[in-house]
């Protein structure tokens, strides 16, 4: 009796362990960056845009919108990339407008924003805390 050495093919072999890991198919992540960020639409407030520097919060983190190229923000919002964005039902969202020749405070309003929880990659590949452009109202209201 002649004995075949059993060959396995290195193909088959990984056929074999993906099928073995998981209950289904291999999960494949994409790449997709999304950072997180506050903007507020403040072309409902009686104030010249290019005159005030403004301070965005999102809880106690506080900062300086990101610049804007020309002389008032595009379509009057001003954005904020990167706030640390608390998990939760909703966040507190706050802006100060202020004089930029005087610092002579102009507005300030807040708000309760809610928090949404996105999977820009994919489900199981990472979440991201997302807040939607709040309005700045005359009276001090911040609304989603």
């Amino acid at each position: 009796m002649v004995r075949r050495a059993l060959r396995i093919r290195p193909a088959a072999v990984l056929l074999i362990g993906l099928a073995g890991c998981g209950n289904g198919p291999p999960q494949v992540c994409s790449l997709v960056m999304l950072e997180s960020s506050v903007a507020a639409d403040l072309s409902g407030l009686d104030v010249d845009l290019r005159s005030v520097d403004a301070v965005l919060c999102v809880e106690d983190d506080c900062a300086a919108p990101d610049p804007w190229s020309g002389d008032a923000p595009p379509g009057d919002t001003v954005r904020r990339v990167g706030p640390d964005i608390p998990r939760g039902d909703e966040v507190q969202v706050r802006i100060v407008l202020t004089d930029s020749g005087t610092g002579a405070e102009v507005y300030r309003g807040s708000g309760a924003v809610p928090v949404e929880v996105v999977e820009p990659n994919g489900p199981g590949c990472g979440e991201t805390p997302v807040l939607p452009t709040v309005t700045a109202d005359p009276d001090g209201t911040l609304r989603s």
